[in-house]
């Protein structure tokens, strides 16, 4: 569950972007946030994997505060996060490196993560493009293997950040294939972004990032 109490936030310390904010996402739900150009969304989302910490307020998932020091590594190890350049999330040199980054950070053992790595190579089909460096890759092949990191991490909080690019490559139905085969031990909890009506996605609880606060459609 993520939790927003009498939250607050502002980047200058005076003009509020995000004010009094009292909302709850449930665990296992699927939430779209709506928001013209420079609501709030992105930094409403930043909050919860605690990249910006609010001026005033409180921000939990699974009862973690993000505020506190001990609780942030463990909410995002948590919480995956696709943006709408997938450059800025691409880091390693070839793209079975860039799949198995996140897993060699947990230390994991070797033989889950190739695991992994073959699973979630299969489930974005991108088998033949593992041995590639990832600066020959398209953008659509670039956002492949995001994902593709993101199944092999198996998250229980997705957020997709990343509209256009996205809702063309696949739309709602695909993704919720890809989310179904990922293997979780707990429901996976999604939010989709975007500032673009006609990509609200259906069997979405639909909600609108207006004047600084959540409200539901």
């Amino acid at each position: 569950m993520i939790r927003f109490e009498d939250v607050s936030f502002s980047y200058d310390g005076s003009t509020r972007i995000i004010s009094g904010l009292n909302y709850v996402i449930e665990k296992g739900s699927r939430t779209s946030i709506y928001g013209k150009n420079g609501a709030g969304k992105t930094t409403l989302v930043n909050l919860i994997g605690a990249m910006k910490m609010p001026d005033s307020g409180k921000v939990s998932v699974d009862g973690r505060d993000t505020g506190e020091s001990r609780s942030k590594q463990e909410i995002r190890k948590k919480i995956f996060y696709v943006f709408n350049n997938p450059d800025t999330q691409i880091i390693a040199a070839t793209v079975e490196e860039d799949i198995a980054f996140n897993l060699e950070n947990r230390n994991l053992p070797a033989g889950d993560i190739k695991g992994r790595v073959e699973f979630a190579s299969r489930l974005l089909e991108i088998e033949d493009i593992l041995k590639l460096p990832v600066y020959f890759l398209s953008p659509v092949d670039k956002l492949k293997v995001v994902i593709a990191g993101m199944a092999a991490g198996e998250p229980q909080y997705i957020i997709l950040d990343c509209q256009e690019l996205f809702y063309e490559l696949w739309g709602v139905v695909r993704i919720e294939e890809i989310f179904s085969k990922m293997a979780a031990a707990e429901p996976l909890t999604v939010v989709w972004v975007t500032s673009n009506r006609k990509q609200l996605p259906a069997g979405y609880k639909l909600t609108e990032m207006s004047g600084g606060k959540l409200k539901d459609l």
